[in-house]
């Protein structure tokens, strides 16, 4: 497998781990996803940190974004060691 080239995160940007995530899995999200949704998209816009059993990660919650993801392979990386949010990165 050939190396590709990655798009950096801009120098400003938080790193996940310093975040505040509140859990995704919760008896609201249970009862009513879509108010869940609703309320992280106004909060965080289309991105979101939450926890997800216990493990932060980014929810993306907007269709833009959900294709911008699903389709810029060369910008992310397949291997799954990379996923876990890593401290300085």
């Amino acid at each position: 497998m050939e190396a590709q080239p990655y798009a950096a995160a801009p120098a400003d940007s938080p790193v996940l781990a310093s975040l505040p995530v509140e859990p995704l899995l919760t008896s609201e999200f249970d009862a009513d996803p879509g108010a869940v949704y609703r309320r992280l998209r106004r909060l965080h816009g289309p991105v979101a940190p939450v926890g997800l059993m216990g493990v932060p990660v980014w929810l993306v919650l907007d269709y833009r974004e959900v294709l911008d993801v699903l389709r810029g392979e060369g910008q992310r990386r397949r291997d799954i060691r990379y996923w876990r949010a890593r401290s300085g990165d």
